[in-house]
């Protein structure tokens, strides 16, 4: 799928691989030759950088098959994702048995 060529451009880029060194090293189907899959790798990565999603996350999300479908709902899930994540912060409260937790937020 030209889908996966693409994020594992943006992939190379983040782990500061060269796309033609990774698929040399490494085998597989391609739909787009390696200047494609880098051009639309670029553009992506021009996305993702302001969208303020981790682009580990966004790329994992991305390559989903279920939620490939629609780029701004990923973008969506990833963002809210980091959101509640940087915000919910869980302690252990003494006394509340095994496994008790309380969930806080900080404002």
């Amino acid at each position: 799928m030209a889908r996966l060529d693409v994020l594992e451009g943006v992939a190379a880029q983040e782990g500061g691989w060269p796309l033609k060194d990774y698929r040399s090293s490494f085998a597989a189907p391609r739909f787009l030759t390696t200047e494609e899959a880098q051009l639309w790798a670029d553009k992506l990565a021009d996305v993702l950088a302001s969208a303020r999603v981790p682009v580990p996350l966004a790329i994992a999300a991305l390559a989903r098959p279920d939620l490939h479908k629609s780029f701004a709902r990923t973008v969506f899930v990833a963002t809210v994702c980091w959101f509640w994540s940087s915000r919910v912060t869980v302690t252990s409260v003494p006394g509340a048995g095994v496994g008790g937790d309380s969930r806080s937020f900080r404002r």
